[in-house]
């Protein structure tokens, strides 16, 4: 079934920032496929999304975001897959602190915000704000070590990115958003077996691939880019993000990125 390329960016109504749980309020999953174009997905023996279940109830008859898109000058790209059935981004991690990566365009305003948000409880998690150069490129976000700001086991979590376009936001004020889900789970023992023994990133990347574990494969692509482009071009092309490929990394991407390996 032919889909439509890559992702673009939504417009969402945001209230007054000295109200962070009424902003949320309104970042439902509803409004979150609403606010979402449709990205290509290209099944690649790099990364073979896995089998992700029906959504939960309360999602099942929400609406899909829709329309052809292109990148361009206004849009900011998440690189995370979307998914075939419920037309979401998200991703699997074992890590409890992974990192999100961005695409921003050259000469983007202002800077970009990112939020990370408790599915079930709307509660905001984290924040973050990124000072963007005027080159534009990839973005790196780490959640930080810190009590209560990492991921729990099995908890689904959304995740924004707002362009801060406005910094004096009201009801009538409009700020770009784009955001998706994350999930991390508990490594089997086979796959912890195969962790533990694998000697290098290209093997511990192969092995996040097999299992269809995203923030951890791209994260290993990443600090692998250098050495290994051709398989971070595969990477991006297998989830229709080839556009892509050739953007520059803002942020130094280095081991410590890399959640498999040290954490």
């Amino acid at each position: 079934m032919h889909r439509k390329s890559i992702l673009s960016l939504g417009m969402l109504p945001l209230v007054s920032l000295l109200a962070p749980l009424t902003i949320f309020s309104l970042l439902t999953s509803s409004n979150l496929r609403a606010i979402a174009g449709e990205q290509r997905i290209l099944l690649a023996q790099t990364f073979q999304p896995p089998d992700r279940g029906a959504p939960p109830s309360s999602r099942e008859n929400s609406p899909r975001g829709g329309g052809e898109s292109s990148i361009s000058g206004n849009s900011i790209i998440p690189l995370v897959p979307r998914d075939q059935e419920t037309n979401d981004l998200w991703g699997q991690t074992l890590s409890e602190t992974p990192t999100f990566f961005l695409y921003v365009p050259a000469q983007m305003p202002h800077a970009i915000k990112f939020y990370l948000v408790d599915d079930a409880e709307g509660e905001l998690i984290y924040e973050e704000t990124v000072t963007l150069p005027a080159a534009g490129g990839i973005v790196a976000i780490d959640l930080p070590m810190i009590a209560g700001k990492t991921l729990q086991i099995d908890k689904l979590y959304n995740w924004y990115f707002e362009v801060q376009t406005n910094s004096q936001l009201s009801v009538t004020s409009r700020n770009p958003i784009v955001g998706g889900f994350v999930r991390r789970i508990a490594a089997s023992s086979e796959l912890s077996s195969k962790l533990q023994t694998a000697t290098s990133d290209s093997d511990r990347s192969q092995i996040y691939a097999d299992y269809g574990i995203w923030y951890d494969l791209l994260a290993t692509a990443a600090t692998l880019r250098t050495t290994n482009p051709a398989n971070w071009e595969l990477l991006l092309n297998s989830v229709g993000l080839g556009a892509i490929i050739e953007a520059p990394m803002i942020t130094a991407i280095s081991p410590t990125h890399n959640p498999g390996a040290s954490r």
